[in-house]
């Protein structure tokens, strides 16, 4: 009697490197940051508007104007890594959305905030392509889970910025801290994506 074989998704996640395995988290990391930074200014909105003096009108030009942003960064993004390498672009689009979100916290003009966020969608979304561009080299044998299984971190992202985001308002830290804050954890992504060699 033969002994029942694992099912080929299994099978394959079992022979997954360690390396690999520790280069996926660090790719989930960054994910959670993505689904995180989709939600920030949404959820600060109350804050942000009075503080540039701007009504319903003009942040909805401004979700306009990144959401188009996001689309650019995504047309271009899968290009640019194909041409310089994902050791260069990934790192480079995580610091491209960590610095528009550094600006938008220190910056006390609205335009500036603005063209910080456009940015911050171009390097967001193009950071978005590239890590689900790594993931799927990371796990060949396990491709569907492995982006089923990051798609929950984008989720998870998603789901904790407006509940943490509103707890922390709660206990009186200014918006801009958060901003900031989040620029930070994610020019800390950037540089823990440069030291894997899977990047190359």
């Amino acid at each position: 009697m033969t002994s029942p074989q694992p099912a080929p998704g299994l099978a394959g996640a079992a022979r997954v490197p360690d390396h690999a395995l520790r280069a996926g988290l660090v790719a989930g990391a960054a994910y959670t940051l993505v689904g995180w930074r989709a939600l920030l200014v949404p959820s600060l909105i109350l804050f942000v508007a009075p503080a540039f003096g701007q009504a319903d009108a003009g942040m909805g030009a401004y979700y306009l104007a990144t959401a188009l942003a996001y689309g650019v960064g995504a047309l271009f993004g899968g290009r640019f890594i194909r041409r310089f390498g994902a050791r260069l672009a990934l790192p480079s689009s995580a610091a491209l959305m960590a610095a528009g979100l550094l600006i938008q916290g220190f910056t006390g003009t609205w335009i500036v905030f603005a063209l910080a966020g456009v940015f911050t969608s171009i390097g967001a979304s193009s950071t978005d392509v590239g890590i689900q561009a790594l993931v799927l080299d990371l796990f060949p044998r396990a491709r569907s889970r492995a982006l089923n299984l990051l798609h929950v971190t984008y989720g998870v992202g998603a789901l904790m910025a407006p509940l943490v985001l509103a707890a922390l308002v709660a206990l009186g830290v200014p918006w801009q801290w958060l901003m900031t804050g989040s620029g930070i954890a994610m020019a800390i992504g950037a540089y823990l994506n440069v030291q894997y060699p899977e990047l190359d």
